[in-house]
């Protein structure tokens, strides 16, 4: 083979693996969680978590947090999807614990970051997350956090735990249920801060 054949069929791999690089890019690859992650997909760097980590008011996309496209200090911030009227009372001031399902492992990291919450189109709040305490069970955290803390539309713990059991995910199960708790490893009470 001959110096310009070995350049034809050089510069034709390396065509061939900019061209795979760019859709990587740009299009995202299949990541362990199932998702695609790229510049232009729906999970663009995403945090591995999957659509159950249970928001309130959390379904299969309003669920999950990842480090998004908003920026707090020149660096991109954790995202937590929430829907009203989670959202109107974390950014009232009133709600200070967000309910996550899943054990601390997954959580922990969030404490002391800078996030942003999102309540749907046009709605976004920022907050710090001061720390986040796990608990084997909801009434355990409802019992301990206080239920005005997570639920202040609310009032009693017996309206706040309902209000929570009457959320689902696009899967149609219940995010806080007793054995969806248990299979998750308990849950977590993110303390939120709301920034000024």
């Amino acid at each position: 083979m001959d110096a310009e054949a070995l350049s034809a069929i050089l510069f034709f791999v390396l065509a061939v693996a900019f061209v795979y690089m760019l859709l990587n890019c740009f299009m995202g690859v299949k990541g362990a969680d199932g998702k695609r992650h790229g510049l232009f997909s729906k999970h663009r760097h995403g945090g591995g978590y999957d659509s159950d980590d249970g928001v309130e008011g959390g379904d299969d996309e309003a669920s999950t947090w990842d480090g998004g496209a908003d920026y707090d200090g020149g660096r991109s911030a954790p995202r937590i999807f929430t829907r009203d009227p989670w959202f109107e009372e974390i950014a009232a001031g009133r709600k200070t614990i967000e309910v996550r399902v899943g054990a601390l492992d997954k959580f922990s990291q969030l404490a002391g970051q800078n996030v942003i919450v999102l309540g749907g189109p046009g709605k976004k709040a920022k907050a710090t997350i001061e720390s986040v305490v796990h608990y084997d069970t909801l009434e355990a955290l409802l019992t301990k956090e206080g239920y005005k803390n997570v639920a202040p539309q609310t009032s009693s713990a017996a309206a706040a735990k309902t209000a929570l059991l009457e959320l689902t995910n696009k899967a149609g199960e219940v995010i806080y249920s007793p054995d969806r708790v248990k299979e998750k490893g308990g849950v977590c009470a993110l303390v939120v801060k709301l920034s000024k």
